[in-house]
């Protein structure tokens, strides 16, 4: 055997040497004619050749029902052959930060969010209309403030970069009252809780699942969303540059989010288990966040971006003129650039 061996050893050394010889009189060839270049010309061109992988389309969004859709999707393969990232992060602040530092291609805020963007020169694009809130958006009081007149002199929390502020102002409206009349604790979404079973604050400004909870622990409802409809509604936006760059990637976001909202009604129980085990949410809270708001489907989209005029575009100037009586805006918006109409024309034609 061990002959064998020694002879096998022998055989493959030689059948390599022969080998490297060849391989040289082969390069050697190649070097002194035409072939070499031909070859070199050969390779790069196949190298051209190669895809290259289309970079990542990450949205950046927060734990709100009126999101869960996306997740949905994810959960049920929809983006699996897709770019489409989700990456969740504690607060829309975070998301507003990510978006302006070009972590993420894409986001979820209120129109009121995506107004503070636009401000900054930053070119956000909204392409989907994701939810309109319904009584979803609050202003809880500790137990004892039976209205919102009982805020007077006390302690607000909320979060300043989110919708809050909008939500504050119209509330304190309807009774002839103003922000200067009460404290205001800058608060963000993940510190409600715990600020609130603290003591630190007499009042807040939030929203599910949170507001739920703190319900469920005695806070007195004082004023929600359903008071002024229409008025705060969640979207999807992008980087206007990536309407092109990215419009496959777009396209398909939208169809799968249509698809994930037309899944949610006709399949709820399969959908909502889904969802509960995502967020941790009992399927009762979940439902119950639900009635506090309308899911937007393609109709519901046609209507508000594409209808003549977009009532969407008309409710958001109305906004914008709120806003800069309270100056919360430093200045105008120009509403033409903000709505992309074509992307959703494309899916939904």
């Amino acid at each position: 055997m061990f002959c064998i061996n020694i002879n096998q050893m022998i055989y493959h050394k030689r059948t390599r040497k022969r080998l490297d010889a060849v391989y040289k009189q082969i390069v050697y060839t190649l070097k002194t004619s035409r072939l070499w270049t031909l070859f070199m010309l050969v390779l790069v061109f196949f190298a051209g050749c190669t895809p290259k992988p289309s970079p990542p389309f990450r949205i950046g969004t927060t734990t709100w029902v009126g999101y869960e859709p996306l997740f949905l999707a994810r959960n049920l393969g929809y983006f699996d052959d897709t770019n489409i990232q989700l990456i969740e992060y504690p607060t829309t602040t975070e998301v507003s930060r990510a978006w302006r530092n070009g972590a993420i291609e894409a986001g979820t805020l209120t129109v009121y969010e995506v107004l503070l963007l636009a401000e900054s020169g930053l070119d956000p694009s909204v392409i989907l209309v994701m939810d309109i809130s319904d009584g979803a958006d609050i202003i809880l009081g500790k137990p004892g403030l039976g209205s919102l007149s009982d805020l007077k002199g006390r302690r607000v929390g909320l979060e300043h970069s989110a919708v809050a502020p909008y939500l504050l102002y119209r509330a304190l409206q309807s009774i002839n009252l103003t922000v200067a009349d009460l404290e205001i604790v800058s608060l963000e979404a993940d510190e409600h809780e715990h600020a609130f079973a603290e003591d630190k604050v007499d009042a807040l400004v939030t929203y599910e699942p949170f507001s739920s909870r703190m319900l469920v622990a005695g806070a007195s409802h004082l004023f929600d969303s359903s008071e002024i409809p229409n008025e705060i509604v969640d979207v999807l936006f992008v980087h206007s540059h990536d309407l092109e760059e990215q419009s496959e990637q777009v396209k398909k976001l939208l169809t799968e989010w249509f698809r994930a909202v037309d899944y949610l009604e006709k399949e709820p129980g399969d959908a909502t288990q889904l969802i509960v085990q995502r967020t941790g949410l009992s399927k009762e809270a979940f439902l119950a966040s639900l009635k506090g708001l309308r899911l937007a489907g393609m109709e519901e989209n046609r209507t508000l971006l594409l209808g003549q005029p977009p009532p969407l575009l008309t409710a958001t100037q109305r906004m914008i003129e709120i806003l800069l009586e309270q100056r919360l805006l430093r200045q105008e918006i120009d509403l033409a650039p903000l709505f992309a109409k074509q992307p959703l024309e494309e899916v939904a034609p």
